[in-house]
């Protein structure tokens, strides 16, 4: 998380993409979907770790438009065959 909330500061003053600093944002959110990662996060928000600005950006992103990467096979939901 302090690698995304250092990406989050290159977005911020410009330095990197929209699209890129999406990305990336929704993919750690889907990460936090996890319970024990999720139960992490709500830890460290109250850690004076990460900034108010990046605890309140990360808290904004719908989880539900993050992709599923843990707990979910590679084939769930894509309409494949899994066998």
């Amino acid at each position: 998380l302090q690698r995304t909330e250092a990406q989050y500061a290159l977005y911020t003053h410009g330095v990197l993409d929209a699209e890129v600093w999406r990305l990336r944002s929704t993919y750690i959110k889907s990460t936090l979907n996890n319970p024990l990662l999720k139960e992490i996060w709500q830890t460290e928000k109250t850690n004076s770790m990460f900034t108010r600005a990046f605890i309140a950006e990360m808290d904004k992103i719908d989880a539900a438009e993050a992709p599923t990467f843990l707990g979910a096979s590679a084939n769930e939901g894509a309409g494949r065959d899994p066998a």
